[in-house]
């Protein structure tokens, strides 16, 4: 309740959650993140080289809108994004203004969804129960799941889901933040490609994070990690 406490009284009145920018998603005002994290950059600089750099998807982790003002003939461009996001872009800034909002936004997340904290152990045991929903997708797509196939053996012998980070430790690879989001994002591409569920559960360390199927992790990890 005190973390709560303190999220209500002096953050969310600078960086409030927003209802309305995107369908059925929960918003942040980049100009007000932005403001908060003390970046030094120019606001229009610092969120189209984050876009860029992090391949963040218009219409998915951002929208952007154009607002008018009367004293100027050009629209001033405000950029709404996903709290998935605005934690992401946060956790970038390694100051402790991003640590600050990137544990506000867990916060919320929590509130929001009313989700328990789930280990990587809790996440492997709930896939258990996804096979055979998993399994008919993956044959409805057979020809293009193809590229992707790859098998990962566990001691309860199934394949199922797996976060980015569950994925590397197996791998016995150490990820810098830069490199897990980026192969989030090339997994999440692949699985937008070939029609397949990704979900979200959440992490006790960064909050709520994407599972992919595990073979689509194999195939970027193999790409991404060439032996």
């Amino acid at each position: 309740m005190g973390e709560i406490k303190i999220i209500e009284k002096d953050i969310q009145a600078l960086i409030p959650i927003e209802n309305g920018k995107m369908e059925g998603v929960k918003t942040v005002d980049a100009r007000k993140l932005h403001e908060f994290l003390e970046s030094k950059q120019q606001f229009s600089n610092w969120i189209t080289n984050r876009i860029k750099k992090f391949g963040f998807i218009e219409g998915v982790d951002f929208v952007k809108l154009n607002k008018f003002i009367y004293s100027d003939s050009k629209p001033t461009i405000e950029y709404h994004l996903s709290t998935e996001m605005g934690k992401e872009v946060s956790m970038v800034e390694n100051n402790e203004k991003g640590s600050q909002a990137r544990r506000y936004f867990i916060a919320c997340e929590k509130q929001l969804k009313n989700l328990p904290i789930e280990t990587e152990i809790d996440l492997l045991v709930r896939s258990a129960k996804l096979i055979q929903q998993q399994q008919k997708q993956i044959n409805e797509h057979t020809g293009q799941i193809k590229q992707l196939e790859g098998r990962l053996e566990q001691n309860s012998g199934f394949i199922g889901f797996m976060t980015v980070r569950g994925m590397a430790n197996i791998r016995n690879v150490k990820l810098r933040l830069r490199e897990a989001i980026t192969i989030g994002k090339k997994a999440t591409k692949i699985c937008r490609e070939v029609n397949l569920e990704t979900k979200k559960v959440t992490d006790q360390m960064y909050g709520e994070v994407n599972t992919y199927p595990v073979e689509v992790l194999e195939e970027v990890f193999d790409d991404a990690f060439p032996e």
